[in-house]
């Protein structure tokens, strides 16, 4: 539940068991290099795919408690029901860069990029852009070593991405209608739907100490800004602390 008249749908799935397996011709070229402070590497590719497979909103819902009344249906709404399915052609073109700067003998930084062109070249009944593949992917990272101790800020964001547990315009709730009683979807069942487009990022952070070459003891905090999407199941802000120690006749601690 998320409001007094207002009921979030959760999800629902069945396999599909004419479901065939891809068929793929790829091709990439490549190129990378390194100086005593930098390493580069740049890579283009271009995937054909047959029977490329997804998941897919069939655009029904199944709700296991009709019955029930205005304040307890929203304790228990319906689920979307989910699937899997064959596109019979799609392509993913794309290029990859990625830049690694040592800065001095403290700090160094990475940049990432990505770039992707994913289509869906025969299904009508699906969006153009395949689901859950950003346009863009940016990928950043700054690190500081001295003395055993390492701490490493990075970052991932993805731009323009159809996410494929989300349905456009608020179609993933139940509402409650105080004109004519009754609940109703924010979508018309059964016909084409589409997905929200989505543009996150999420930053982590991690703090190390090695002691020796056997042991090493951490603390760090993954999704920094609390960046909260239930649809992809991120999860909030976490810390987390932890050891790692080696033990046997190949550590060098006995």
């Amino acid at each position: 539940p998320v409001g007094q008249d207002r009921a979030r749908l959760g999800w629902y799935w069945t396999g599909n068991p004419n479901l065939k397996p891809e068929k793929s011709v790829n091709f990439d070229v490549g190129i990378e290099g390194e100086t005593k402070k930098t390493t580069m590497r740049l890579n283009l590719f271009r995937n054909t795919i047959r029977n490329y497979m997804t998941t897919y909103y069939t655009g029904y819902n199944i709700d296991f408690h009709p019955n029930l009344k205005t304040a307890e249906k929203l304790g228990y709404p319906p689920d979307m029901l989910y699937s899997f399915k064959n596109i019979g052609k799609a392509e993913i073109t794309g290029l990859e860069m990625e830049v690694k700067q040592r800065f001095d003998k403290h700090w160094s930084g990475k940049f990432g990029y990505t770039y992707l062109h994913a289509i869906n070249k025969s299904d009508p009944t699906m969006p153009r852009q395949l689901l859950d593949r950003p346009q863009h992917k940016i990928d950043l990272g700054v690190t500081y070593e001295n003395q055993g101790w390492r701490a490493t800020l990075w970052g991932n964001y993805y731009v323009k991405m159809l996410d494929s547990n989300s349905v456009a315009n608020n179609g993933n709730y139940y509402d409650w209608d105080g004109v004519t009683g009754k609940w109703h979807y924010n979508f018309a069942e059964g016909g084409k739907q589409t997905y929200e487009t989505k543009t996150f990022g999420i930053w982590n952070f991690i703090l190390q100490k090695d002691f020796g070459k056997d042991a090493s003891a951490y603390i760090g905090v993954d999704n920094i800004f609390n960046h909260r999407d239930d649809d992809r199941a991120f999860q909030e802000r976490t810390y987390r602390i932890g050891v790692n120690m080696k033990f046997g006749p190949d550590a060098h601690t006995k």
